[in-house]
């Protein structure tokens, strides 16, 4: 592998393969932990802040495709309060 492209990281000082685990999918999670988070409410966050992302992609779409104004009100609305959401899962 060249090295000047890929930085390789040390493997992390851990006393089992599960705290070797979580310390390495926690460098692949784009979110920092909150504090007195455990590993598996992280991942609870990361899969639900995915989930309402894929929602808001899909509202987006349907907003594009609707015709009445009313309703592009209504799914606007609604695509907002789903960013709220997601902005707040991030912090």
């Amino acid at each position: 592998m060249d090295t000047d492209t890929h930085r390789l990281k040390e493997l992390p000082v851990v006393l089992n393969m599960k705290a070797l685990y979580e310390a390495l999918l926690k460098d692949l999670i784009p979110l920092q932990p909150h504090r007195n988070e455990s590993f598996q409410g992280l991942i609870d966050r990361a899969e639900r802040i995915s989930k309402l992302e894929r929602e808001a992609i899909k509202l987006g779409n349907r907003i594009k495709k609707e015709k009445q104004f009313n309703r592009r009100v209504e799914l606007n609305r609604t695509l907002n309060e789903l960013k709220a959401e997601i902005e707040g899962l991030k912090e």
